[in-house]
Order: structure tokens, then C-alpha cells, then sequence
């Protein structure tokens, strides 16, 4: 499967895509022995390396978790202001990275979706996918009538 370099080595390596595409641009990247550009597409059967050191490519299993996510738990990497993360609360991963399909706010809670598939989190989460969601919605005052529509209308 082609993709570009810094995807891939963000798929190997527990560093994000815009660590890797730093990397890649700091020319410490190549690819079959030439330096790596921006951009470049791999097809994950070459040669990468790091600072002289092979990047080996790795199938891990996909996962695809459903969690509660409860009301105080933030939807980033690290805690914020004394909050817990909600990655806290999910199996240690040996090779790859949990990613968050969507995003609930600090005071929400409910269904959250939790995958280590980077492919399968965004065909999940990117509108053009169709998948209907539904929200429960809980004010604290009257909703006008230009309010309610902008709410059903997205």
C-alpha cells in the first residue's frame, strides 16, 4: 500500500506525522539510501533508515475499541490542567499508537471510539463517510427557535 514516508514511519515508531515529516525534513530520513523529500511515497517495501538506523516495518493487529468516556476525562495524549486523559484508561500497545475516532469535550460523556488504525479512524470520523451520529443534548436554558435549527442542521 503506497503512502507517504512520514505516515509510514508514524505507523512504525510511536512519533506522531508531524514528528515524522520533521525528521524527513531535517534530512535525517532515507529512503534505499538516498535522503528522503517531503512527501515521498513508499510502498513500505524499501529500505528506511533514521540516523543511520533501519526502521523496520511492522504489521501489528488492528483494534478497534469502544470506550465510556465519563464526564472530567479530556480526549488528548496528556493530562490538562489536572484532568485525566482518557488514554489513561487503555491497554498498553507493544507496537503502533491509539487514536481517537472523533472527539467528546471536557464535561461530556458517552460512546468514543479508540483505534490503532489510522486508516479505519479517519474513513470513520470524516463526514464524507456518511456514518450518522446521534447526540443527546442537555441545555440550560430556553433554545430559540434559530438555535434549534443551527443545532439540527450541524
Amino acid at each position: 500500500m503506497s503512502m507517504k514516508i512520514h505516515a509510514w514511519i508514524a505507523r512504525q515508531l510511536p512519533i506522531s506525522r508531524r514528528e515524522a515529516e520533521k525528521r524527513v525534513g531535517d534530512g535525517i530520513v532515507s529512503v534505499d539510501g538516498s535522503v528522503a523529500k517531503i512527501g515521498q511515497i513508499i510502498n513500505g517495501d524499501e529500505k528506511v533508515t533514521m540516523n543511520g538506523q533501519v526502521i523496520e516495518a511492522s504489521e501489528c493487529q488492528r483494534r478497534l475499541l469502544v470506550m465510556n468516556k465519563k464526564v472530567g476525562w479530556v480526549c488528548s495524549m496528556a493530562e490538562q490542567n489536572g484532568q485525566d486523559s482518557v488514554f489513561n484508561y487503555l491497554p498498553k500497545l507493544k507496537k503502533g499508537k491509539w487514536m481517537l475516532v472523533g472527539r467528546l469535550d471536557l464535561n461530556t460523556s458517552g460512546l468514543l471510539l479508540v483505534t490503532n488504525n489510522g486508516y479505519l479512524s479517519n474513513c470513520l470520523a470524516h463526514p464524507t463517510s456518511g456514518f450518522e451520529r446521534e447526540y443527546l443534548v442537555r441545555v440550560s436554558k430556553e433554545i430559540s427557535p434559530v438555535m434549534r435549527k443551527e443545532l439540527l442542521t450541524g
